[in-house]
């Protein structure tokens, strides 16, 4: 059985391999992907946002759907 995971942990680990800060974490939607809207500000301040999808399918649909 797969432990409950700390999306929010994982989505800010994987920005900082790519050195991207941010802001703001939203969660979108859990479907084929796990959706988050990053939002950040560049260097000038200006307001941006980003889009990280992590792969992880919901167990019960699995193959059937996808």
């Amino acid at each position: 059985m797969e432990g409950k995971i700390d999306w929010n942990r994982l989505t800010l680990t994987a920005l900082a391999q790519y050195n991207v800060g941010t802001d703001e974490l939203i969660f979108l939607g859990h479907s084929e992907n796990v959706t988050f809207r990053v939002d950040t500000r560049d260097g000038e301040n200006s307001a941006t946002f980003k889009v990280l999808r992590i792969h992880h399918a919901i167990a019960q649909f699995g193959d059937r759907i996808w």
